[in-house]
């Protein structure tokens, strides 16, 4: 059960707490068509998550292999290849009530993956971050954020999309 929020610089008081989807990078409302309803489009986009990550016998635990995985369904930035950063949150949240102005501040980087123009699962290595977890690390969840936040935004699926096959999941 992945739960997600998109923090959005230009509604920086709005929840999208699991909306069906999530933004991450610059969103200037042009591709998006988001600029009807706000001027300049949503600008700078963040998408959260949070999820329960357990492991039986989690003391002797190692694990080998661990994947965190979201489709991609927009083609915004057409071939344009973007960097989206993974990070723990190392803070506590709210996801629910999570919005642009009480996003958490601190962050660290675990691992990136390349976007294009292409459509489907872009799935991130969360091997370290997850045996990190076990031997302590509190899990406050995740923060997708583009390398360079002024690149084009694409769109991901969250667990209420309307397409199942489409959810964010680990694998």
């Amino acid at each position: 059960n992945i739960m997600t929020a998109t923090a959005e610089e230009n509604a920086p008081d709005t929840k999208t707490f699991n909306n069906g989807y999530a933004y991450v990078g610059l969103d200037d409302g042009e591709k998006s068509g988001n600029h009807t309803d706000i001027i300049n489009g949503l600008q700078k986009t963040r998408t959260y998550a949070e999820f329960d990550f357990k492991i039986e016998n989690e003391k002797d635990a190692t694990i080998t292999e661990a994947k965190f995985n979201m489709y991609k369904y927009t083609t915004f930035g057409e071939d344009e290849k973007r960097e989206v950063g993974l990070y723990s949150v190392d803070e506590t949240m709210n996801i629910s009530d999570l919005t642009w102005n009480n996003q958490p501040e601190n962050k660290t980087f675990y691992t990136a993956e390349t976007i294009d123009g292409s459509i489907g699962y872009v799935s991130w290595d969360i091997k370290e971050l997850v045996n990190d977890w076990i031997n302590g690390k509190v899990n406050n969840g995740i923060v997708l954020q583009y390398i360079n936040e002024t690149q084009q935004a694409e769109v991901f699926a969250t667990k209420n999309n309307e397409h199942e096959t489409r959810r964010p999941n680990i694998s």
